[in-house]
Parts: C-alpha cells; sequence; structure tokens
C-alpha cells in the first residue's frame, strides 16, 4: 500500500470512531421495536426484512422503511 492508500484506510477509521457505522438492515432484528420518519414520527416493530427494506408493523398496518429513515439519523 502506498502513503495516500494508508492516510485514506486511517480516515476512514477516525470517521468511523467519531460517527459510528451507517445503519444498515442488519442492525434490526426480528421483534425489534423502531421509531421512523415517513410522514410523521411512527413506532413500530419490525415483523420482517425484505432486501435492504424493513417490514414494520404499525397499529393500522405493515409499512416498508428503509434503514436511513429509522430514528435517529
Amino acid at each position: 500500500m502506498d502513503a495516500h492508500a494508508n492516510e485514506y484506510l486511517a480516515a476512514v477509521d477516525g470517521m468511523t470512531e467519531t460517527y459510528g457505522k451507517p445503519r444498515s438492515v442488519d442492525d434490526h432484528a426480528i421483534g425489534d421495536s423502531v421509531t421512523y420518519r415517513l410522514a410523521g414520527s411512527e413506532r413500530g416493530q419490525v415483523v420482517g426484512h425484505d432486501g435492504n427494506v424493513l417490514m414494520v408493523m404499525t397499529n393500522r398496518e405493515i409499512v416498508r422503511v428503509l434503514p436511513c429513515e429509522v430514528l435517529p439519523f
């Protein structure tokens, strides 16, 4: 590896340490309670996964929630 690659990897490590890892669908297991924002803030329970989308049961229906829509952003 050259010096630029080492510097890049060190920056990535520092950013991850400072800001944390990005959320992914794998962070949420079936049965987890999540708060998300689509039209407004709502809360529901994860009932499944569809690719990189969470299937969340609310009081009224099952909604599709992207990991980036789960609070906190």
